[in-house]
């Protein structure tokens, strides 16, 4: 691979990183910081989370992957994977608790989100 290509695959990759890092700020502004932090302030099914239940793990998980692959490191490559699956195990928790907290109107909206993308 020249330099060029290199170059060409770290700013596509950077491209990738920014717009999912702008969608994790998309969720947590739709929701506000309250609600981001596991306080219960309202139920908000709008904004990035009408596409993803969790636009903030999805993004932040996008965003490790991209510096993985731009950094070429394995020990980045064996805490993103450690961190992204403190993630899934924290997601998993949270519906639990959504489901506890706001019933069937998150269990409809469960059925219209997807988890991911």
């Amino acid at each position: 691979m020249t330099i060029d290509d290199r170059l060409t695959q770290i700013i596509f990759i950077a491209i990738i990183i920014v717009i999912f890092v702008l969608l994790a700020f998309w969720g947590i502004a739709t929701i506000g910081w309250t609600n981001s932090t596991g306080v219960k302030d309202g139920f908000l099914p709008s904004g990035p989370y009408r596409f993803t239940r969790n636009p903030q793990y999805v993004g932040d998980t996008v965003l490790f992957l991209g510096l993985s692959i731009i950094a070429n490191s394995q020990l980045l490559w064996i805490t993103h994977a450690l961190l992204t699956l403190w993630f899934i195990i924290a997601l998993l928790s949270e519906e639990v608790w959504l489901k506890e907290q706001y019933g069937d109107e998150y269990e409809r909206y469960r059925r219209e989100a997807p988890r991911f993308l």
